[in-house]
């Protein structure tokens, strides 16, 4: 508010709102960590428009397939002309390298054969849909066992290895 007077003693007064505006803007990922070659969905809230870096990618929802961890920052602006700033890191795992291994790998028919895998947190097995790290089996033909691992981000990888059963051997006893 001001107030005036002039020469002659007359006065008056005058009143100005002022708005005062400030931005602020969020930002969400869904899923908030991913393994390499899958994606994310990015969201920003609080403002009218986006820009995220890295790229020059627009909108309040964006998706991304980040190779490795990123570091996500958006820019907004309000109605106002205000502008904001958030940042997100979008962390990225890697797959699990599964190292498998056997008793044997050539054996009989029926012959019991140990398989261990390692380099996982959890593990499943096929054939069988056996959880542990160790699966015993007894083979009557040639077949490959394969296993799932999965870390703790998520990531899965399969391996696999043969196990070569040999034919039986058959005795044939002759006199003479």
């Amino acid at each position: 508010t001001v107030f005036g007077r002039n020469l002659t003693g007359c006065s008056s007064s005058g009143s100005l709102q002022v708005i005062v505006s400030s931005a602020s803007v969020s930002i969400s990922s869904n899923p908030t960590d991913l393994c390499s070659s899958s994606s994310a969905t990015l969201s920003a809230l609080g403002a009218s428009t986006y820009t995220w870096e890295p790229g020059t990618i627009s909108g309040s929802s964006v998706s991304v397939s980040p190779a490795s961890t990123t570091i996500y920052t958006v820019n907004a602006t309000n109605l106002d002309g205000c502008a904001a700033s958030s940042t997100l890191n979008l962390i990225v795992g890697t797959a699990p390298s599964l190292s498998v291994t056997a008793s044997a790998t050539t054996v009989c028919s029926a012959s019991s054969v140990t398989l261990n895998v390692s380099g996982a947190n959890t593990y499943t097995w096929n054939p069988g849909a056996i959880t542990n790290s160790v699966l015993v089996v007894n083979p009557i033909s040639t077949g490959i066992y394969s296993v799932t691992g999965q870390n703790l981000s998520g990531c899965r990888t399969t391996n696999s290895i043969q196990i070569n059963v040999s034919p039986d051997l058959t005795v044939t006893a002759v006199s003479s």
